[in-house]
């Protein structure tokens, strides 16, 4: 991972974070990376020189931050993990649709698409539950809540 410099446009530093790290989110006074490869999502706070590793199930891709936690999306295991962003400990795994890839939070719940099985899942945060599924057309990709509506992208 790399930090910029705003004003200068100039490269600051280098973090190495794990194997394959494709998702990054900010929340809670830190940046939050899933490595995919590593089964973890990495921690990086500011000033620190090493980031902390939160380990998660299988496959983490899509990260968000919103509703008191840190959500990740396990690609393998189906789930959705809930992480604690003081104690940064998994408190909560929720079984999820087939081939999650995003999430979001928002309008009082949290987003996740489900590539394999196109449909989106809504979760409940206050009780870590599923509680609708959502069936699409097409395969979801990302998603979005704005303005009291849920943007998905979908690929056709």
């Amino acid at each position: 991972m790399f930090q910029i410099d705003l004003r200068s446009d100039d490269l600051v530093r280098s973090i190495g974070v794990g194997p394959l790290p494709l998702f990054i989110t900010f929340g809670y006074g830190s940046a939050w990376v899933s490595c995919y490869r590593g089964g973890h999502v990495s921690v990086i706070r500011p000033g620190s020189e090493r980031p902390e590793r939160v380990p998660v199930a299988a496959g983490p891709l899509g990260l968000a931050v919103g509703a008191g936690a840190v959500w990740v999306v396990s690609y393998w295991t189906q789930e959705l993990s809930r992480i604690d962003p003081d104690t940064r400990r998994v408190v909560a795994r929720i079984s999820v649709g087939g081939g999650p890839l995003s999430v979001a939070v928002g309008a009082g719940a949290v987003w996740v698409t489900n590539r394999g099985d196109h449909s989106v899942t809504r979760i409940d945060p206050s009780t870590n539950k599923a509680v609708k599924t959502i069936k699409l057309d097409s395969s979801p990709q990302g998603i979005a809540v704005s303005g009291g509506r849920v943007w998905v992208t979908t690929q056709t």
